[in-house]
């Protein structure tokens, strides 16, 4: 099951590596726990935006970690289109306000419920954002 899960980057993109995958660029990047992990990507990916100290949310799944981008504070996500026709895949635009939504919730639960283990934050962070979508 993928969770959400706050990092720090402590050395950002520098060269690009010819690697066996072609063109590649890499981070690392400090969990909560203190363990290291290193993001590859190509050139142009958001990794490379990075700087050091930045904190960044990650989403972690089976002990692969893939970075998810959010709008800087402030910064507001146009909201979903009103109506999806039927049998289609939703518009990038929908996707990026559902998962601002849910970063937002996650951010918030942790905020307000520091000491909980993670894995209860997400859980009660899920929940709120299904509460939420239920409304909208």
């Amino acid at each position: 099951m993928a969770t959400l899960v706050k990092g720090k980057v402590k050395f950002p993109a520098g060269r690009v590596f010819n690697t066996q995958y072609g063109e590649r660029i890499n981070i690392v990047v400090e969990l909560p726990d203190k363990q290291e992990i290193k993001l590859w990507g190509k050139p142009g990916d958001i990794i490379g935006t990075y700087s050091r100290g930045e904190e960044i949310v990650l989403m972690a799944n089976g002990g692969k970690y893939k970075p998810l981008e959010v709008p800087p504070e402030g910064e507001t996500v146009p909201p979903p289109p009103k109506t999806t026709p039927p049998n289609t895949m939703p518009s990038p635009d929908t996707v990026s306000y559902y998962c601002h939504l849910l970063t937002t919730c996650y951010r918030e639960m942790a905020g307000r419920m520091e000491g909980l283990p993670p894995d209860l934050i997400k859980d009660m962070a899920v929940s709120v954002f299904i509460a939420l979508t239920r409304k909208i």
